[in-house]
């Protein structure tokens, strides 16, 4: 195995407790991502591993948090864990090494067999992540290639009876399939026990095919859509990307017979504090309930405040959904970092999508950190719709920055470090020091 390979897998064990088992496919999805990248990128697809090999890397994980696989958060190309040919054995040897640790798995359901599920029942602790996106013939065939859609269908129909949970996601492309066939998905997820669904704006970069793209126009039309089926819906509906501009902790869901939903909690409502503490954000209020056992969760609802009280486990689910944000420890370990090292101005260089959540929680220390910029660094070399940091490459800030230092004289610029995770290098393997070369100032990676 390549050493970068290996570190990559053990890079995404360490950080986001994901075990890699294959980048293998069956589907041929018309938005897959690997089909709209730049030329130049280096990014990684799996050997084939054997199950002992897999194993003796699953050594590395945590028992204290929840086993992925079938995500991603390297460079390391995901794939549909059921077409490794030892994955069942995989998941046996998992449950002996984790016994009590639950294992959550993201499938297309193509490959879900009868057998399968029957073994995922069996093995208990298993929770499922759907990558539906169509519920209808005609939409699986166009958007994915599927040629058996009904037993995937039928599939997802059987989880619910065999008591293993699962959430639903859509990748939404009505330009292609319609409105009506949005609608009997989300329908179809909810029929059969997802308990929250998440619909994925689709996105497109300057290199996808022209007649795949969506219309201007419907993100917006997507998000009245979503606002509408929510209202609707018993089942929490999850607009994503969310482009937040705030961090405050407003409920987007609560899951059926869940401790919120027994509780009284509500979609829309507001977390004030939870046993007296003021939440910092959306990710500080739901860890805040998740970490207690009983939490008295003050509310705003509709203007009005309210108290509720949620009993459950230390440590479990509360059953209600936010959209993530902020993390505060990392917030305040920046922050920290830059009293240290600042004495006149900085500037801190983002995604689109980051920069007005950490504008916003700025303003909170803005007395202490006066002299601090913000620049939000589009990401061009992607083009089209992509917006977040950990596609920003070197290129994107060479292309935004240089004007703005000069025009602040900063004395340290601070870059996110998720866009140059390859050892300090980007998705085409050039440094961030380059770009410290150029501006002829301190440039500094933040978490």
């Amino acid at each position: 195995m390549q050493p970068d390979l290996y570190r990559l897998l053990l890079k995404s064990i360490a950080e986001a407790n994901i075990l890699p088992v294959t980048s293998a496919c069956n589907g041929r999805c018309l938005f897959c991502s690997h089909l709209q990248n730049p030329p130049g990128l280096r990014v990684y697809s799996l050997p084939q591993l054997g199950k002992e090999e897999i194993l003796a890397l699953a050594e590395f994980l945590d028992p204290g948090q929840r086993i992925v696989i079938g995500e991603s958060v390297t460079r390391i190309n995901e794939g549909e864990p059921f077409l490794h040919p030892e994955f069942l054995g995989i998941l046996t040897g998992l449950r002996r090494l984790f016994p009590t640790t639950s294992i959550q798995i993201t499938t297309n359901g193509m490959a879900l067999t009868p057998a399968a599920i029957s073994f995922l029942a069996s093995l208990g602790r298993v929770r499922l992540v759907v990558s539906l996106n169509s519920a209808t013939p005609l939409g699986r065939r166009k958007l994915m290639g599927d040629n058996d859609p009904a037993a995937v269908l039928r599939a997802v129909a059987s989880l619910g009876d065999r008591g293993i949970p699962f959430d639903g996601s859509i990748v939404a492309m009505p330009h292609l399939v319609g409105w009506e066939d949005l609608r009997q998905t989300i329908a179809f997820l909810a029929r059969w026990g997802a308990e929250t669904i998440r619909i994925f704006l689709p996105g497109y970069t300057r290199y996808t095919r022209r007649e795949w793209l969506p219309p201007a126009g419907m993100e917006e039309k997507l998000r009245a859509f979503v606002a509408e089926e929510g209202e609707r819906s018993r089942v929490p509906l999850i607009l994503e990307l969310p482009f937040l501009e705030d961090l405050t902790p407003r409920i987007l869901g609560v899951i059926v017979d869940s401790p919120a939903d027994r509780a009284g909690l509500r979609r829309g409502d507001i977390v004030t504090a939870i046993n007296g503490k003021e939440p910092f954000s959306r990710v500080d209020a739901f860890r805040q309930v998740q970490k207690a056992g009983r939490a008295v969760i003050d509310l705003n609802r509709d203007g009005a405040a309210l108290q509720v009280s949620l009993e459950k486990e230390e440590g479990a689910s509360p059953g209600f959904v936010m959209a993530a944000d902020l993390e505060p420890a990392l917030f305040h370990s920046f922050t920290r970092r830059m009293r240290q090292v600042v004495e006149n101005r900085a500037l801190v260089a983002t995604s689109t999508l980051a920069a007005p959540i950490l504008a916003s929680a700025l303003d909170r220390v803005q007395e202490e950190l006066p002299s601090l910029e913000i620049a939000a660094v589009p990401n061009v070399t992607f083009g089209g719709n992509i917006c977040c940091s950990g596609l920003l490459l070197l290129e994107d800030f060479l292309a935004a920055l240089p004007d703005r230092v000069e025009g602040c004289r900063p004395e340290r610029v601070f870059i996110p470090g998720i866009a140059f995770a390859d050892g300090g290098r980007d998705l085409r393997g050039r440094s961030y020091l380059e770009l410290q070369t150029i501006l002829k100032t301190t440039v500094e990676l933040i978490p």
